[in-house]
């Protein structure tokens, strides 16, 4: 029986998570993790807990976060499971990265990647070492951040996981983007927008033609941004990414205004109603504020 009331209390707090109520998802997590130390179900205590730190990495909670977390850890290897150590180590490292302690976050991407080694698991070390390549490229090493995301994309490409595949040549578009290789940059991004169609992923195709549509800008060509602005701003429509579908559609709106003034004001009003959908309010605001000024 508590098997069963741990199992009803884990997805219970991850539909409250997903409906936005954080504080009954804690609560519902908290429930799941004592009916399965009850059950002396030392794995799924230690999901239970994964969970709860997820959730309070989420909400900034961090010092809370890292103690689940911690202990979830110790609970899998008390079980040898390869694969819950390193996805523990993967949120810890979210935590130190939080805490601005990017060199401990670095060492425990490193400890998860030889713990999804270890368990066979080659898409779990892609991912780790695409994690890795963030932190990189975020402290300026980006030659060691582009030699991380060809390392993530080979593993992913070995693993057959296309989803990492993609993800791997989105961050490799944005370095090369930033580093000013236009060509490569273009390159990478329609390998990822390849991959994510063949997939079905519709978000993480509006996220690559949401990239490409700034790598146009950036390359001096208004006219084929202007069209990735608009499929983006479609697909995250689709996707129920309001907040990326609003910016998607401001950006539009500020290709469009000096050539089509009447359709830059109807893209700045829908992306205003989207920001007040989503509670940002300074940014309708000023969407708003945007649509009053043409013509004026």
């Amino acid at each position: 029986m508590p098997k069963i009331k741990a199992d009803e209390a884990l997805a219970q707090g991850e539909r409250l998570w997903q409906d936005g109520d954080q504080q009954a998802a804690a609560e519902a997590f908290r429930r799941a993790r004592l009916f399965f130390h009850e059950a002396d179900d030392r794995e799924g205590e230690a999901e239970a807990l994964v969970a709860l730190g997820s959730l309070d990495l989420a909400r900034g909670h961090l010092a809370g976060a890292r103690a689940a977390l911690v202990e979830a850890r110790g609970l899998y290897t008390s079980v040898g499971s390869h694969h819950g150590q390193a996805e523990a180590l993967m949120h810890l490292a979210g935590v130190a990265g939080n805490e601005g302690h990017p060199d401990e976050a670095v060492d425990l991407l490193r400890s998860a990647r030889e713990q999804f080694r270890a368990g066979g698991d080659v898409a779990g070390e892609a991912r780790a070492l695409r994690r890795s390549g963030h932190i990189a490229l975020e402290s300026g090493k980006d030659d060691q951040a582009l030699e991380q995301y060809q390392q993530a994309r080979a593993l992913a490409m070995e693993a057959g996981d296309s989803l990492g595949e993609a993800s791997a040549f989105k961050a490799l578009a944005r370095l090369h983007s930033r580093l000013g290789r236009g060509d490569r940059a273009h390159e990478a991004y329609e390998n990822a927008l390849d991959l994510y169609r063949s997939i079905g992923d519709l978000l993480g195709e509006a996220a690559a033609l949401s990239g490409l549509a700034h790598l146009m800008l950036s390359l001096g060509n208004p006219a084929e941004a202007r069209e990735n602005f608009s499929q983006a701003a479609r697909r995250f429509a689709r996707g129920g990414n309001l907040t990326a579908e609003a910016e998607a559609l401001l950006s539009l709106a500020r290709l469009e205004r000096p050539g089509d003034p009447s359709h830059a004001r109807r893209h700045f009003e829908h992306a205003a109603d989207l920001f007040a959908r989503v509670g940002q309010r300074d940014q309708s605001d000023a969407c708003r504020q945007e649509a009053n000024d043409i013509g004026q």
